[in-house]
């Protein structure tokens, strides 16, 4: 999905449970998103009403995914159960709609999100960033390619966090981990409090730089500042990682 915005979350919260969907749903009907559609197939038809959470929780019970979607302003969600304890939740946006002045609305909205439903760490970027972070493209003798990626996978997740971003989301058991007051004496970082103990961290930086190269830089810098051994970097080999002991515990 090109040319867009993608905010992205680990958590341990299920849509099966009723309240938890409910939750989900009350902000999904709320502006910028105003949710249209959602099931278990991105090309969701069930139109999303107030009263469809309890729908949406049988058929994430069933399936282990739900897709949520909003024509009018190419919204798109999806949210997977990744094992037992764990669940990834992406929501894409069109870029454009995070360069321009309604991009506070969308970050207040995701922040808000994060804020009413705990998560274990989040992360919100440009596809363009995400590409360089993890695309992975590998030539094939034939004279095609087969392209993959690398950093992001649950399995990685449970020997580290997928990368530092544009915006980051840190549970509380990572604000426990991490010394974030380094980050916060930086003047191109800003640190805001949420519900639950949680914090994000945002650059004070476009959402797209015009070098990438110089964007990861920077932020490979700022991850060192807390702790380098914890985050993705396609430079490191795996012997250059160390396991956050609370996201261990999820998978053991």
């Amino acid at each position: 999905m090109n040319n867009t915005f993608r905010f992205s979350l680990y958590t341990t919260q299920k849509i099966s449970e009723s309240e938890m969907a409910k939750t989900l749903w009350k902000n999904l009907m709320q502006p910028p998103v105003t949710a249209q559609y959602f099931d278990s197939v991105e090309d969701a038809r069930i139109p999303f009403t107030r009263e469809a959470f309890s729908q949406a929780a049988e058929i994430y019970l069933e399936e282990g995914i739900l897709f949520v979607t909003a024509s009018r302003n190419k919204f798109l969600a999806s949210f997977s159960r990744q094992t037992e304890r764990l669940s990834t939740w992406n929501f894409f946006v069109p870029l454009k709609a995070m360069t321009g002045g309604k991009s506070k609305f969308w970050l207040q909205w995701f922040t808000n999100l994060c804020s009413e439903i705990p998560v274990v760490f989040g992360f919100g970027c440009s596809t363009t960033e995400y590409n360089a972070k993890h695309e992975t493209i590998r030539n094939l003798p034939s004279g095609g390619r087969v392209i993959g990626w690398s950093g992001v996978a649950v399995r990685e997740f449970s020997h580290y966090l997928p990368g530092f971003y544009w915006l980051n989301i840190f549970g509380s058991d990572l604000v426990q981990t991490f010394n974030l007051e380094n980050l916060a004496r930086l003047p191109n970082v800003k640190i805001m409090s949420l519900n639950s103990g949680q914090v994000a961290v945002q650059l004070n930086e476009p959402i797209v730089s015009i070098n990438m190269d110089n964007r990861l830089l920077v932020e490979r810098r700022l991850a060192q500042q807390i702790g380098e051994e914890y985050f993705f970097d396609r430079e490191k080999s795996n012997s250059d990682y160390k396991q956050i002991p609370q996201i261990k515990k999820l998978f053991e």
